[in-house]
């Protein structure tokens, strides 16, 4: 039967090779066992025992094997043969107790195909035994084996004839195989196992039977499977064939006693065997075969109990799964288990769950506890029982206190009949029985405690998580509320920058048009003022010939002259807007230098307010050749282009050098990235209106060192005038 569990994630399956004499059962196992990989597989053994009714030697095979993970659990599998002959009902009845899986190794020779409906049917008898309390059939799996021999049946003649004989029975699939080569040992282990472990598992609601009989257990190919299939085809180096039995690796023969028949204490599982031999053994030998099936029984009787607390999820459950088996197992009228409890003191249970006659069995279980250590047994007679309630009263049983975990002590007690008490020699069993109970409680504490432990961090987690979320939204708040102010700053830059080109470019043009206006103004009035004159001599020249000709010569002068002051005001206008000129009227402005850098350093304060206001040192009339608002813009976009901070320094000096006017920017604080190109375009435009601008670099620090061309008029404007000459 398969062994679930469900805590450590594992699952062992029993699997049986049936089927008739020399039919190929150990050559099959033996394949499946070659082809496994070497560090997933037990050991091959052939195991004897001796017979007792008849003499001879019964045999069968038993092989562990290690498989892949198989739906998030450790798969282990037994694999057994048994023996083939009908003689052997018994033991083949024995080794198929429990198997949740079957691989029917048919021989398919024309010899060996009457054989195969007598084993199949002696099958199906014993399985309908085994599946009497189940509604879940066990899966199995047909291998024609022998398939290589002349006039040989094949796997479909072989499903035929065992629907025929059995159709009651379901045939998840039928394999052609040759045992001896491995031909379809692999692929018939695959189908059975998957089936088998899907059955431990999940439990199958339906077997859908198709075409007479046979049916695809669910869970062979549902998607989740997949990948066992794949791992377990590279454990096994392909999913359907075995190796050659000349390569498998050879086993080892175990020679064993036939099993002394139960105590009467113990369920008796094998009252239909043989007949017993007419002529008894020795009185010792009876005693030892008796000794080890006691033994066995009370092994058995551990692992159940084991078992039932390994699958226990609360105290209750562990409790009366403990003394269920021990009150079946030991032929106990009834038993009760004490565990302290934070909240009530003290909880007691019986077989059915929380003890309703707790108090009387409270009384006598303090009275039994008083002196007794803990792990320590004591009997327990017919007056400490007197008040027990239904068939316990005044039974004889035993007193167990043990230790769950820290100072939480528990007991056990456990009353036989009244006339008959418990079975000699079970104090062991039920020792270790109270141990187990006591280790599983102190593991489901644990569990608890590591529960609310892992609910408290868990919430721990949440707090931080949620205060996290919170720090994160307000940092994405400030980051969109910094940018906000960054791109705004950045708007105002730009539109104070537009600003102030617009202005130098309109003092540009007014001072273009006053020149234009005084240039023109001059040689037009001459002109005006010859055609006036010309005018009136036209209205008082008199009518005689000689004062005629002496008017037509006064006004060929005026018009020569009118003619020579519009020539001259046509050349000014043409050589207005040359370069020497401009550079001449452009040195004739006169910008006082720190009034443009205070300017420059206003309108920087007003676009970034939480910046250091940049400090001024310096004379304060110093004067330049380059107008205010084209003057103020440099200084304005070097402020604000270069640094990239709000914690920057700027210290702006204003001096009169030997050579010009001079100006120095000192700026500390993280330096911008696009800083140098910026200003190789502002030093590309002072240049060209006569100055020179040098910058010095870094990652933190920048100096910037201009010089300006100085007014007309002022200390080195013969500088200028040399650049224009």
């Amino acid at each position: 039967m398969s062994r679930v569990d469900r805590i450590n994630r594992s699952l062992e399956l029993k699997l049986v090779f049936w089927g008739p004499a020399q039919s190929g059962k150990t050559t099959a196992l033996r394949s499946l066992h070659g082809a496994c990989d070497a560090r997933r597989r037990g050991e091959f053994a052939s195991i004897s025992g001796e017979r007792g009714d008849a003499g001879g030697t019964c045999a069968f095979d038993y092989v562990p094997l290690e498989l892949p993970r198989f739906r998030d659990y450790d798969l282990r599998v037994d694999c057994y043969t048994v023996p083939g002959f009908a003689g052997y009902e018994a033991t083949r009845r024995r080794l198929l107790r429990g198997a949740d899986g079957v691989v029917f190794v048919a021989d398919v020779s024309p010899e060996g195909v009457d054989g195969n409906v007598e084993s199949w049917q002696a099958l199906d008898r014993l399985l309908r035994v085994a599946e009497a309390n189940d509604s879940h059939p066990v899966p199995v799996v047909a291998l024609a084996n022998k398939n290589d021999v002349d006039d040989a049946r094949d796997a479909a003649y072989l499903r035929a004839q065992l629907v025929t004989s059995c159709g009651r029975r379901v045939l998840l699939d039928a394999c052609d195989g040759i045992a001896g080569t491995g031909q379809g040992v692999v692929r018939a282990f695959r189908k059975v196992v998957v089936a088998a472990a899907a059955r431990a598992l999940e439990p199958l609601e339906s077997m859908h039977l198709t075409g007479g009989g046979f049916g695809e257990a669910p869970g062979v190919r549902n998607g989740t499977d997949d990948a066992f299939l794949d791992a377990l085809g590279a454990q096994f180096e392909g999913l359907d064939d075995g190796v050659p039995v000349e390569e498998a690796v050879p086993g080892r023969t175990v020679s064993v006693e036939r099993p002394a028949e139960p105590a009467a204490a113990v369920a008796d599982d094998m009252a239909d065997d043989e007949p017993a031999q007419e002529t008894p053994a020795p009185r010792t030998r009876d005693q030892d075969r008796r000794e080890r099936r006691r033994e066995a029984a009370l092994g058995r009787l551990l692992v159940d109990v084991a078992n039932a607390c390994a699958s226990a999820t609360d105290d209750e459950g562990a409790a009366r799964s403990v003394l269920i088996q021990l009150v079946m197992n030991l032929d106990a009228v009834s038993g009760w288990v004490g565990l302290a409890d934070v909240d009530e003191g003290e909880v007691i249970y019986d077989p059915m769950g929380r003890a309703r006659d707790a108090s009387s069995v409270a009384e006598a279980a303090q009275a039994l506890s008083m002196g007794l250590l803990d792990d320590s047994i004591i009997p327990v007679g017919a007056a400490a029982t007197a008040g027990f309630p239904g068939g316990a009263a005044g039974g004889r049983g035993v007193f167990l206190q043990f230790t769950v975990s820290g100072s939480e002590p528990g007991w056990l007690l456990l009353v036989g009949a009244p006339g008959r008490g418990l079975p000699t020699d079970t104090e062991p069993a039920i020792r270790t029985a109270a141990a187990i109970l006591g280790l599983t409680v102190a593991r489901l504490h644990a569990l608890d405690q590591l529960r609310s432990l892992n609910r408290a961090l868990e919430q721990k987690v949440t707090d931080r998580t949620a205060q996290l979320q919170r720090e994160k939204t307000t940092l994405e708040d400030r980051v969109r509320d910094r940018t906000r102010q960054l791109e705004k700053a950045k708007r105002k830059a730009l539109e104070t920058e537009r600003m102030l080109f617009d202005r130098g470019r309109t003092e540009g043009v007014r001072q273009v048009a006053a020149g234009l206006a005084h240039e023109l103004n001059n040689p037009l009035s001459a002109v005006f003022v010859n055609l006036k004159y010309a005018l009136e001599l036209l209205e008082d020249t008199p009518a005689g010939e000689a004062q005629r000709a002496e008017w037509l010569v006064e006004l060929s002068e005026a018009v020569m002259d009118a003619a020579s002051e519009a020539a001259q005001a046509a050349e000014r206008v043409s050589t207005l807007f040359a370069r020497d000129v401009a550079a001449t009227r452009r040195a004739a402005v006169r910008t006082n230098l720190r009034h443009a850098v205070l300017e420059a350093v206003e309108h920087y304060h007003q676009v970034y307010p939480q910046s250091p206001l940049p400090e001024v040192v310096g004379a304060a009339d110093v004067t330049t050749g380059i107008q205010r608002a084209e003057l103020t813009r440099w200084v304005f976009r070097v402020l604000g282009g270069v640094t990239t901070g709000a914690d920057c320094g700027a210290l702006v000096s204003v001096e009169e050098a030997p050579d010009g006017p001079h100006l120095t920017l000192d700026l500390d604080g993280p330096i911008g990235t696009g800083a140098s190109d910026m200003l190789a375009a502002i030093a590309r435009e002072v240049q060209r209106a006569g100055g020179r601008l040098d910058a010095e670099v870094g990652v933190r620090r920048c100096r910037i060192e201009v010089l300006l061309p100085p007014a007309l008029g002022g200390r080195g404007a013969e500088n200028v005038w040399e650049r224009s000459a």
